[in-house]
């Protein structure tokens, strides 16, 4: 779009004429769409990346998406003005249904013409197993939350409440260990377990003095007479952490000692592990070779998709990307929730935010007691406030009592 002044000029021996000054203007030229892959993909929402060049005129964009390439939703339409370079953009999603693959595409537009990315999919995640809150509600009881009705499944209180599939297990204490499958309560113990964690269609559980235990379903098999301080599943390994014995991968036959410092805390991150080593700092393992990232002594590591979300105290709050950390804010978060493509954070009497696309926003002023991902939404426990459920957008009061422990199966 730009004008441009043009004359003829003609000469010969008797002089130079020169011809009237005339216009003319340039037409624009139509952005370019690039569409990108789709993040943070849960069983109802996903972020979707792309990118553009307005070309120099004033360019709005907006991404299409359904289940077929007729695309019957799109997001919002959005200005990014008149750059002459690429520019990343996204939006997110929701209402989508689970275990179902969608087709998306961008679209630019500006006065000259309209642009459309090519077609990508993504597929949600099936929330089958995940579409019931239990929660720990001390001498009231254990309960299960529906999403619009609470069933009071035991009168016992759990000491703690693990999902294993579509079952929860329960650490009852001295009543023993027990599976619940949505009707039925199983005793699969009497012993009090100090940990459980599921491991795959096993349960790996700590058993105190009388050592590690894994139960397939069926039967119990004593795989170490060791004493963990904690257990973490990671892919098909289970990773424990034996205090001043080191640090143990067990494969599911043998054990094999990869550190021999004791780990203040051990993270699965996708195909790495990401270990707090207190002074020592944090250190971060592939299977064959350790790398220490930090030297700092991390109050606690979160997995978030293809990065660590790290509390370093007074420091605080860090992402490493695999190859820099980097502080995303100053203040010194009480607890840390990878929340699909959101990160959910305590911060303590300074309230509760998300941290989504480099934007902090805070969604209250309260102090949570504990947060909990539950799908597309937040079960957040507010104390004497009770039990609330955050959408992305409001807050929803779902009890008035005051929970000691959240987790989805």
């Amino acid at each position: 779009f730009t004008t441009y002044h043009y004359r003829l000029v003609a000469t010969n021996s008797a002089g130079t004429a020169y011809g009237s000054d005339s216009t003319f203007t340039t037409k624009g030229i139509a952005p370019a769409a690039t569409t990108g892959s789709a993040t943070g993909v849960t069983s109802r929402s996903a972020q979707l990346d792309g990118s553009l060049n307005p070309n120099g005129s004033s360019t709005n964009y907006y991404f299409q998406y359904g289940t077929t390439t007729g695309y019957d939703s799109s997001t919002s339409s959005s200005s990014v003005g008149s750059e002459t370079g690429n520019i990343s953009v996204n939006e997110t999603v929701s209402g989508l249904q689970p275990n179902t693959t969608y087709h998306y595409r961008i679209v630019a537009s500006n006065s000259t013409g309209t642009t459309y990315g090519s077609d990508n999919i993504f597929t949600t995640e099936d929330d089958t197993g995940t579409d019931e809150l239990a929660v720990d509600y001390g001498s009231n009881g254990t309960f299960v939350y529906n999403g619009s009705a609470w069933t009071n499944i035991s009168a016992w209180n759990s000491e703690s409440i693990t999902a294993w599939g579509n079952n929860l297990v329960a650490d009852y204490g001295s009543n023993g260990t027990f599976i619940y499958d949505g009707a039925s309560w199983f005793n699969i113990s009497g012993l009090d377990p100090e940990n459980i964690t599921a491991w795959n269609d096993k349960l790996a559980v700590d058993y105190g003095s009388d050592g590690t235990f894994i139960y397939d379903g069926t039967a119990w098999v004593n795989i170490s007479s060791l004493n963990p301080e904690n257990t973490i599943a990671w892919g098909n390994n289970l990773v424990a952490d034996y205090g001043t014995d080191g640090t143990f991968i067990y494969d599911g036959t043998s054990w094999f000692n990869i550190s021999s410092s004791d780990p203040e805390n051990i993270t699965a991150w996708n195909d790495k592990l990401a270990v707090d080593y207190g002074s020592d700092g944090t250190f971060v393992y592939d299977g064959a070779v350790w790398t220490n990232i930090s030297s700092l002594n991390p109050d606690s590591i979160t997995a978030w998709e293809d990065k660590l979300a790290i509390d370093y105290g007074t420091y605080g709050t860090f992402i490493y990307d695999g190859a820099t950390c980097l502080p995303i804010s100053s203040l010194n978060p009480d607890s840390i929730v990878s929340w699909g493509n959101k990160l959910a954070v305590d911060y303590g009497t300074e309230g509760t935010f998300v941290y989504d696309s480099g934007v902090w926003t805070n969604i209250s002023s309260l102090n949570p007691d504990i947060i909990t991902a539950w799908g597309d939404q937040l079960a957040v426990d507010y104390g004497t406030y009770g039990t609330f459920i955050y959408d992305g957008t409001s807050w929803i009061p779902i009890s008035n009592l005051n929970p000691e422990e959240m987790t989805t199966f």
